[in-house]
């Protein structure tokens, strides 16, 4: 079985089982129309939810050194269907913390990339915290898949406390937008640390809520590193690219709001973000 080479030389095989929950046998889904739906992406084909799992890293637990993200993907049944892992330089985790660029690759079952999630890296919203959300300088992602074929992007809005995203589909067309807890009352209530933490998104068009991105209290996991668990839900209809870049959202916001920050900060100074 052939893997996925990061940057580092570190070879990623997925393992998974079926979208579907059980057997051992993955389920593709219908055929899709768009001929540039590969087979990766027919593994959300059934979905109406994922569950999102970041994993420990035991190097950041006991250090400061900001280790590269990997995660799980697992459907409702907790069958694991894709794994995620960062592509980044060590020199940027620990200088940009939160803040870097990187590339973040997502594996089907056969190792085969089938779904990129790339954020560029920008000076500009790193030195000046004002310009982070706005032109040029905005905090963004760009979701591909298959890789080198563009699906979408989410841009994150200029807000106070409340933070907020746009998502655009392949035509640059807004689809949908994000809308997050107030964190002051997450600083402010310290019962506040421990609890579920709710993204709301809704339909451009029609208004209505269509989904959530829900951030988990993963226990004692959280409060020694900072790995988070999430669940992403959808309706099960929608368009199978744009289920890859709600989950591509789901990883812009674990970046955004809860990763750790560079140096000796803590990664709750993002939430403020």
């Amino acid at each position: 079985m052939d893997g996925v080479t990061t940057s580092e030389g570190m070879v990623i095989a997925a393992t998974a089982l079926d979208a579907g929950g059980g057997g051992g046998h993955v389920n593709y889904g219908a055929p899709q129309s768009n001929p540039q739906v590969g087979r990766g992406l027919g593994l959300l084909q059934a979905l109406d939810m994922v569950r999102v799992q970041q994993q420990m890293s035991l190097v950041e637990a006991i250090s400061s050194w900001e280790d590269s993200n990997k995660y799980k993907v697992m459907n409702s049944a907790n069958a694991q269907i894709y794994f995620a892992y960062e592509d980044s330089s060590a020199c940027c985790r620990q200088c940009c913390g939160a803040d870097r660029g990187f590339e973040l690759k997502i594996a089907e079952p056969s190792g085969q990339e089938a779904i990129r999630v790339v954020r560029d890296f920008k000076l500009c919203a790193n030195i000046f915290d004002c310009c982070a959300m706005c032109g040029c300088c905005q905090h963004s992602i760009r979701v591909e898949s298959p890789p080198g074929t563009y699906i979408g992007s989410v841009f994150q809005n200029c807000t106070c406390l409340t933070p907020r995203y746009t998502i655009t589909d392949a035509n640059d067309e807004e689809v949908f937008t994000v809308s997050g807890p107030c964190f002051c009352l997450r600083s402010c209530c310290a019962c506040c640390l421990f609890c579920d933490l709710k993204f709301e998104i809704f339909s451009v068009q029609t208004g209505d809520e269509i989904g959530s991105i829900k951030k988990k209290f993963s226990g004692l996991k959280e409060m020694v590193s900072d790995a988070d668990n999430f669940e992403v839900s959808f309706p099960v209809d929608l368009d199978v690219r744009m289920k890859a870049v709600l989950i591509g959202t789901c990883f812009f916001i674990d970046f955004r709001h809860f990763e750790k920050s560079s140096g000796a900060k803590n990664k709750e100074k993002n939430l403020h973000d």
